[in-house]
């Protein structure tokens, strides 16, 4: 029990470094958070999104891997995913990950950049075009509000 409360408060520890830009310091929470609790839930994808952020995308694919076979927050998970995909310039790949991000969380709205994005790089312009229109025509959505005034 001491174990999962120690793990607890290092996974809050490494979120607040990974919010202040430390991402080292957010992956050593991490690894302590691990050995206080080695069966510990979500460590794969924190430490799978922390070392994406640091560039390291073989690392970053091993632990995303480990993550899909763990209980995985799929939002992040797929986001995640999606972004290792655009790294490595598999645009197809991206896509679909950033569309099953979207399926985990329907008011995302924002991942209809980084779908348009991967719709362009992989040559489907058309395709492109409808995601950034979609995107940009949800009456809901700060910017497009900010559009809509422009355009009087």
């Amino acid at each position: 029990m001491i174990g999962k409360i120690v793990a607890s408060w290092r996974l809050r520890r490494a979120s607040r470094r990974y919010d202040a830009g430390d991402f080292e310091g957010a992956l050593a929470a991490v690894r302590g958070a691990m050995e206080a609790d080695p069966g510990l839930p979500l460590a794969s994808q924190y430490l799978g999104v922390i070392t994406l952020k640091r560039g390291r995308l073989d690392e970053a694919a091993d632990h995303l891997r480990r993550a899909s076979a763990e209980d995985a927050d799929p939002f992040v998970l797929f986001q995640a995913r999606g972004a290792l995909a655009m790294l490595r310039k598999r645009w197809r790949e991206a896509e679909e990950d950033f569309r099953r991000a979207l399926e985990a969380f329907p008011v995302a709205f924002e991942l209809g950049y980084p779908i348009g994005l991967a719709r362009l790089m992989a040559g489907d312009e058309k395709g492109a075009f409808a995601e950034f229109v979609r995107l940009l025509s949800r009456e809901d959505d700060p910017l497009f509000k900010r559009l809509k005034r422009l355009d009087r």
